[in-house]
C-alpha cells in the first residue's frame, strides 16, 4: 500500500491582535490595519539544513522514526491539519522559537518570534492560519501572504493587557478561538475581538485561582476547559464548573469526538464522558504514568501520550475488559543496534497529534518530534 504526505512543521508562536478600529481578517483576503502591533518575519527566515535526523531507511516498516532533535528545545503541544493529501504540523516550545518543514523540499526553516517566551499551546487550521500562546501572557496569531506581500505575526497580546501565562488554545477557526492560564483565565476571540474570562463568569468559585491548563472548542458556541480538580463546559456563554469528579487531578489535554469527551490527566488516569448518557468513567492503562496529551483518531481508536519514562503512546479501541496496548517510542531494532539512543528512551512525551492510527506524531521533552508511519 502506498502513501504519500507532505508535513509543514512549524514550531514556536504566532500572533494577531486586531484593534477596534481594524478591519475584519480573513485567511483567504490580505489584511491591513496600520494601528495593530505586527513584526515582519521576512528577515528572520533562516534555512537548517536537512542533517541525520531525518534518516535512515526503514525498509517500509512502520515505526518511530525522528522528524526532528533540538536539545535544546523542549516541545510542549502540537497540532495539525490535514488539506488533501497534504499533512501539516505545528508545534511549540521553548526559547519562542518557531521550525517550518517543507516534506517537499526536505529542509527546515527556523521562523524568528522575537521573543524568548515559552510557546505552550499551538493550534492551526492551516499552514496560513495558525495560533499560539505561551508564557507572559504570549497570544500571537501567524498570517503568510502568498500574493508577493510579506509575512508577518500580530500580536494579540499587544492589545489584551493580560500578563498570566496562557497554557492551551484551541479554536474552531482562526478568528474564533479560546486560550485558557494561569489564576482562572480564559480569553475568547470572537467578532475579531479578545474578551476575557474569569474565575466566577466561568463557574468557579469566587476568590479561588485555578490553573487552567487545557481547552477544546467543540462549536463557536461550545467549548470544554481542563484545569487543577476541574472540568468547565461552556454552551452559549453559560458555564459548569464539575470540581466534585476531578478532584486530585489536572487535566492536561481534552479531545472531544461526537458524543465522548476524552481527558489526559496525572496520577495514571484517563477519563471518558459520554455526553449522552452523562457518565463519567476513569481508565487506568498503568498505575505510574501521568497523561499530557491525547488524541482520537477517525475511526475511534484513542492514544495517550505517558509522560513517565520510558516513552509509551498507549492505545484503546473501545473494549470491554479495557486492555490498552502500548506503542514503545523506539527505533526498530536495526536502527537502534546501528544508531544507539536515535529516539531516547528516557524522553517524556508532551504531545500527540495524527491522521490515523497508522500515521501520527509526538512530541517530547528532550527536544525531538516522532511520527509513526510506514518509513521507507
Amino acid at each position: 500500500m502506498s502513501r504519500y504526505f507532505v508535513f509543514v512543521l512549524v514550531v514556536g508562536a504566532v500572533g494577531c491582535m486586531e484593534s477596534q478600529q481594524g478591519q475584519n481578517w480573513s485567511p483567504d483576503t490580505p489584511y491591513v490595519d496600520e494601528d495593530v502591533a505586527t513584526v515582519d518575519i521576512v528577515e528572520m527566515v533562516e534555512e537548517v539544513p536537512k542533517g541525520d535526523p531525518i534518516g535512515p531507511s526503514f525498509g517500509n516498516d512502520y515505526g518511530f522514526k525522528t522528524l526532528l532533535s533540538q536539545e535544546a528545545i523542549t516541545w510542549n503541544r502540537i497540532h495539525g491539519v490535514v488539506q488533501g493529501h497534504r499533512v501539516y504540523l505545528v508545534a511549540g516550545g521553548t526559547l519562542g522559537t518557531v521550525y517550518l518543514l517543507d516534506e517537499w523540499s526536505q529542509t527546515w526553516k527556523s521562523l524568528a518570534l522575537a521573543s524568548q517566551a515559552e510557546v505552550k499551546g499551538v493550534w492551526m487550521d492551516g499552514p496560513e492560519s495558525i495560533a499560539v500562546c505561551g508564557q507572559d501572557g504570549l497570544l500571537r496569531r501567524y498570517r503568510s501572504v502568498s500574493d508577493g506581500g510579506q509575512p508577518f505575526w500580530n500580536l494579540d497580546d499587544a492589545g489584551t493587557g493580560k500578563t498570566e501565562t496562557l497554557n492551551a488554545i484551541h479554536g474552531t477557526d482562526i478568528q474564533h478561538l479560546w486560550a485558557v492560564g494561569e489564576r482562572s483565565l480564559a480569553l475568547r476571540l470572537a467578532s475579531d475581538q479578545w474578551s476575557a474570562l474569569e474565575g466566577p463568569a466561568l463557574g468557579l468559585p469566587d476568590g479561588q485561582e485555578i490553573s487552567l491548563l487545557s481547552v477544546f472548542a467543540v462549536s463557536e458556541e461550545e467549548v470544554y476547559i481542563g484545569g487543577q480538580d476541574v472540568l468547565i463546559h461552556g454552551v452559549a456563554g453559560e458555564f459548569t464548573a464539575n470540581l466534585a469528579d476531578f478532584s486530585g487531578y489536572r487535566i492536561f489535554d481534552i479531545f472531544v469526538q461526537g458524543q465522548d469527551v476524552w481527558l489526559a490527566t496525572d496520577n495514571a488516569a484517563i477519563f471518558h464522558l459520554d455526553v449522552g448518557d452523562g457518565s463519567i468513567t476513569k481508565h487506568q492503562p498503568n498505575t505510574y504514568s501521568q497523561f499530557r496529551g491525547i488524541w482520537v483518531g477517525p475511526s475511534g481508536i484513542v492514544l495517550a501520550a505517558g509522560y513517565m519514562p520510558p516513552p509509551i503512546v498507549w492505545s484503546f479501541d473501545g473494549n470491554l475488559t479495557d486492555n490498552w496496548t502500548t506503542h514503545s517510542v523506539a527505533s526498530p531494532k536495526r536502527i537502534a543496534d546501528s544508531l544507539p539512543g536515535r529516539i531516547n528512551s528516557s524522553s517524556r512525551l508532551h504531545s500527540i497529534w495524527g491522521v490515523n492510527y497508522e500515521n501520527f506524531f509526538v512530541a517530547t521533552h528532550s527536544g525531538q518530534i516522532i511520527q509513526y508511519a510506514l518509513h521507507p
